[in-house]
């Protein structure tokens, strides 16, 4: 009885092969998993910068918009804002503006600035009111590095 023998069973090599691949499928969905995360976390920093500048401008703006508002005052419960030590370094302040004042607001665990003003008006035009809100990522401190992000918005007051 002449029997040949079957090789039955995987060689080491396809082993290696099928390792390699499941190692790089693991490794790919490791950063895909990182890069998400980290894309979100940035998203709720501006979503928050935004939230927070509308907040600000229309206060406000519902405060007459007046240049004696004062936010601090205004906001010194719901959240940490404050004008002690506050520079505008980095942040580039608005020519033809009037500052209402630069404020350090720490909101979700990020320390942003602040700066609110107001265009020089004329009696026939609607105020123009300002809020650039900035934040540096990456664990800079402010002084040492200008501002890596920021968002500007604007809206008018009817007197």
């Amino acid at each position: 009885m002449n029997r040949q023998k079957r090789n039955s069973g995987l060689t080491l090599i396809e082993v290696m092969i099928a390792m390699i691949v499941i190692v790089i499928v693991v490794i790919g969905s490791m950063g895909y998993r990182y890069y998400g995360a980290l894309d979100a976390r940035r998203s709720d920093v501006q979503m928050t910068a935004a939230r927070l500048g509308l907040t600000l401008l229309e206060d406000w703006k519902g405060a007459g918009a007046t240049l004696t508002y004062n936010p601090v005052a205004q906001f010194s419960g719901p959240l940490v804002i404050s004008t002690k030590g506050v520079t505008a370094e980095g942040l580039g302040t608005p020519s033809g503006y009037h500052v209402l004042g630069i404020y350090a607001v720490v909101a979700g665990g990020t320390d942003y600035r602040v700066i609110l003003s107001q265009a020089d008006e004329t009696p026939t035009t609607p105020k123009i009111l300002n809020a650039r809100i900035a934040w540096i990522s990456g664990g800079y401190q402010w002084g040492s590095q200008r501002a890596s992000q920021s968002v500007a918005l604007t809206t008018h007051a009817f007197n």
